[in-house]
């Protein structure tokens, strides 16, 4: 029974924050119903269930695998920064627990998905349920555009399909058409969804999807070159650089109306993330306690941070670097796309400081290891190109990214499953 929890519960997840937010009423996700308290209550089950797991790891003589050990390791260290911080007293102990939590959920799902041996069948099953998903979400896009699009943004974005926010949507979207374009079997069955949910996700607003999604598909197109076409990808790249103008005035229209202003150094410079790291370079010079356990959880411009700003609960130095982030007002430079102070990575350091920033670096390395290991497994250069993508949209976002669990629980699920396989099969080798 737990198992199939599973296959629902990223959909319940993804549409239930752990602190409410007001949205807009106009254009919102069919599970809007959902509440923050079944959040408490996921988050009470996963977190228990993992520290069983791992006071079954202390006390059995079990072979541990390196990717398990450092999943444990950063569940100490963030729970050890959560700690500081609730004593420290600098802002609620919720919101703490809500950007800790949001940081280690994805390897909580493997840790509990490695453990109940799930078959083919079981994944087979779960495939089938995200592509029905798929499927109503398109659908819910198309009767938004046709019915309820009214010419004008709803809290900034377009449309959300059945999700309760729009980058979430967009990234789903673009991961299932990764999935499909990634897989040979899916790819000759379903090649004409594959259409169909990238106009899904562009509706969302979300330029720097876009961007990385095509960056990735540029990737799966030359990771399969011969010789024979390699010429005409060449041609086809002189092409898109030639209309670079093109492709810039269609994902991010507003960067064209500075640079009539600013030079590309400046708007670099200007730019969201390189602030950021300014402002965290300049928060790690005042203490070694920074640099070690961070400036706190839902101090450093994550979800939880956002919202701490906009309930007013925020401390004013943390409040004033990410006003316009969490108010929307704009500043000199327009706030959306690259000039908005957000970007996962260096959440993770302000936020957790370089012990877990390290730990969590060692964790995507060990992930990758494993799916660039060739194998026969038609799912392995599914999760390897939607992964990549995932982390591409990281460097630039720190919404609806390692928080959208629609996407990271089949990652992660699928991912233990076929780690799994991987081993037995090593073993029946060796023996």
């Amino acid at each position: 029974m737990f198992t199939y929890f599973l296959l629902i519960w990223p959909f319940i997840y993804s549409n239930a924050r752990l602190s409410t937010q007001d949205g807009g009423t106009e254009i919102y996700s069919i599970f809007s119903f959902i509440g923050p308290e079944i959040r408490y209550l996921e988050a009470f089950l996963f977190i228990v269930l993992n520290v069983y797991i791992y006071i079954l790891f202390i006390f059995s003589k079990t072979k541990v695998n390196q990717l398990t050990t450092n999943i444990f390791l950063l569940f100490f260290w963030v729970c050890l920064v959560s700690i500081v911080s609730i004593a420290e007293g600098l802002v609620p102990a919720t919101y703490i627990f809500r950007a800790s939590y949001e940081l280690l959920c994805p390897f909580l799902v493997f840790n509990i998905a490695s453990k109940l041996n799930l078959d083919q069948k079981t994944i087979d099953n779960f495939i089938k349920v995200l592509f029905v998903f798929m499927i109503i979400n398109c659908i819910t896009i198309f009767h938004q555009f046709l019915f309820l699009f009214n010419g004008v943004f709803v809290d900034g974005d377009y449309f959300r399909g059945i999700f309760s926010d729009a980058h979430v949507q967009a990234i789903f979207s673009y991961s299932s058409a990764l999935f499909i374009i990634s897989n040979e079997n899916y790819l000759k069955k379903f090649f004409y969804i594959i259409p169909i949910n990238i106009f899904c996700a562009f509706l969302s607003s979300n330029e720097k999807a876009s961007i990385f999604f095509l960056l990735v598909c540029l990737l799966i197109i030359f990771s399969k070159l011969s010789r024979r076409n390699i010429f005409i990808s060449l041609l086809v790249m002189m092409f898109i650089l030639i209309n670079i103008n093109f492709f810039i005035y269609t994902f991010s229209p507003r960067i064209l109306e500075y640079s009539d202003n600013f030079s590309l150094i400046e708007l670099l410079y200007y730019s969201g993330p390189f602030q950021m790291f300014l402002i965290l370079f300049e928060q790690f010079s005042i203490s070694f306690k920074n640099i070690f356990f961070g400036i706190g959880p839902s101090l450093f411009g994550g979800p939880s941070s956002i919202s701490l700003i906009q309930n007013f609960m925020a401390p004013n130095y943390i409040a004033d670097i990410f006003y316009v982030e969490a108010f929307g007002q704009y500043n000199f430079l327009p706030l959306s796309g690259f000039f908005s102070k957000s970007s996962f990575y260096l959440t993770i350091l302000g936020e957790f400081g370089i012990v877990v920033f390290l730990i969590f670096i060692l964790l995507l390395k060990n992930i990758f290891i494993y799916l660039f290991k060739p194998n026969n497994n038609v799912l392995r250069k599914p999760l390897l190109y939607i992964f990549i993508f995932i982390l591409l949209c990281a460097l630039l976002s720190s919404y609806s990214v390692w928080d959208s669990q629609i996407v990271l629980t089949p990652f992660f699920l699928i991912l233990s499953f076929l780690i799994l396989n991987n081993q037995s099969e090593n073993c029946e080798t060796e023996s």
